[in-house]
C-alpha cells in the first residue's frame, strides 16, 4: 500500500492558505512481516511536511515527545566544526562561497529530469551487512551506502543501452552532531561528482567514494553550507520553493539522504512502533531521490524515481535490487571474488 500511496502524495504540491503538514491514520492495518510470512493488525500513520519547514532530527524530536519515547540514534561523525580561521575567511568571502555551493555552475546532470509521475520502491537494509563491509573495507558507513546505490544505478543505464559515464552528480547531506532542536534544517549539503561506473572494481568505487565523502566533510564550503538552510528559512515557503526550483533546474540527477536508523525499540500509545519508512523529494526537475531511515537497528532505503526514467525499468524495483545485490558483491571483496 505504502508504495501505492507515497508517489502520490509526495507529487502533490502544497496549496497557498493550508496548513503544510498532514497526517494520515489508516488504523486497523495489516502488517507483514520482514519475511512476508506474518501479519498482524495494527495502524499506519502517515506524517507528510513541507521539507523546507524543518529536517529529519527535527521530526525526531516531534515524534520523541509525541509518543513519550526516546528514538535513539547514533552521534553523527561525518562532519566537521569550522575554525576561527575557517569563520573568519567565511564571513568576509560569504557571497563567493555561497555562489559555489548552487549547482547551475556545474555541468548538467547524467540522469534525465523528471517528466512524468513517481514510482517507488523500499529495501530493508542489514545495518550489521553494512558494518561488516565498512569495517573490512576502512570506509565510512555512508561510502557503503552511496557506492552500493551507484552501481545500482550504473547497472539499471547499462540495461537501458547507455553507456555509463565515470561519475555522476548528486544532491547529498551531512547531519550535523549539533542540531539545537526545534523546527529548523540545521544540515549541510553539497552537489558532487561520485563515482558511477566502477572501472576496476567495486572495491575501486567504494574508496573512491568514500575519498569524495571525507573531502565534502572537510570543504570550507559545505560547512558553510549549513547557513544556507537557516538564510532560506527566513523566507516565505512559496518563495523557498521557487529558489529550490530554480537551483536544480539543471543538476544534479538524484538527492540521496540517509538518517540514521534508531537503535533503540520505541512505543507509541502502548503499542510497538515496528517499522519507519521515509521518502522526500527536492522542488524541482530532479528525477530520482534516495532517503534511508529505519527503526530498531532496520534501515529502509527508499527510492524514488521518476517512471520513465529508465525506459527498460518503469519502476523502482530495479534500483531496490540492484542495490541489494552490490552489497553481496561488496561483503565478498575480502574473498577475492571482486
Amino acid at each position: 500500500m505504502i508504495k501505492l500511496i507515497f508517489p502520490k502524495l509526495i507529487g502533490i504540491p502544497w496549496k497557498p492558505h493550508r496548513s503544510h503538514w498532514e497526517i494520515l491514520l489508516v488504523d486497523s492495518c495489516k502488517l507483514s512481516s520482514s519475511s512476508g510470512s506474518d501479519t498482524k493488525l495494527g495502524s499506519l500513520i502517515i506524517f507528510r511536511f513541507d521539507h523546507a519547514l524543518c529536517d529529519g532530527f527535527s521530526i525526531r524530536g516531534i515524534f520523541k515527545a509525541l509518543c513519550q519515547s526516546q528514538f535513539t540514534t547514533a552521534q553523527a561523525s561525518r562532519t566537521q566544526n569550522m575554525s576561527f580561521l575557517q569563520m573568519a575567511s567565511f564571513v568576509l568571502t560569504f557571497p563567493i562561497v555561497m555562489f559555489q555551493l548552487l549547482p547551475i555552475n556545474k555541468i548538467q546532470r547524467i540522469l534525465p529530469k523528471r517528466k512524468t509521475i513517481f514510482v517507488y520502491d523500499i529495501s530493508e537494509t542489514s545495518i550489521s551487512m553494512i558494518k561488516t563491509i565498512k569495517r573490512n573495507n576502512g570506509v565510512s558507513f555512508a561510502a557503503v551506502l552511496h557506492s552500493a546505490v551507484n552501481a545500482s544505478i550504473s547497472r539499471c543505464l547499462q540495461h537501458n543501452g547507455r553507456n555509463p559515464s565515470d561519475t555522476i552528480d548528486a544532491l547529498a547531506v551531512l547531519p550535523d552532531p549539533k542540531h539545537p532542536g526545534g523546527m529548523c534544517n540545521h544540515m549541510k549539503i553539497f552537489t558532487e561528482d561520485f563515482p558511477l561506473l566502477g572501472i576496476g572494481s567495486s572495491k575501486e568505487r567504494l574508496y573512491k567514494t568514500d575519498t569524495v565523502l571525507k573531502n565534502a566533510s572537510r570543504d570550507v564550503g559545505t560547512i558553510a553550507s549549513l547557513y544556507y538552510p537557516k538564510i532560506l528559512g527566513q523566507l516565505p515557503s512559496a518563495l523557498v520553493y521557487r529558489i529550490i526550483c530554480f537551483m536544480y533546474g539543471t543538476r544534479p540527477s538524484y538527492f540521496i539522504s540517509n538518517f540514521p536508523a534508531t537503535t533503540s525499540t520505541d512505543y507509541f500509545d502502548g503499542g510497538e512502533v515496528v517499522d519507519i519508512v521515509g521518502c522526500a523529494t527536492v522542488p524541482g526537475d530532479i528525477g530520482m531521490s534516495v532517503v534511508g531511515c529505519g527503526i530498531n537497528n532496520k534501515l529502509r532505503l527508499s527510492f524514488l524515481m521518476d517512471q520513465d526514467m529508465f525506459a527498460k525499468c518503469p519502476n523502482a524495483k530495479c534500483l531496490s535490487m540492484g542495490f541489494a545485490e552490490e552489497l553481496k558483491n561488496l561483503l565478498e571483496l575480502n574473498n577475492g571474488s571482486q
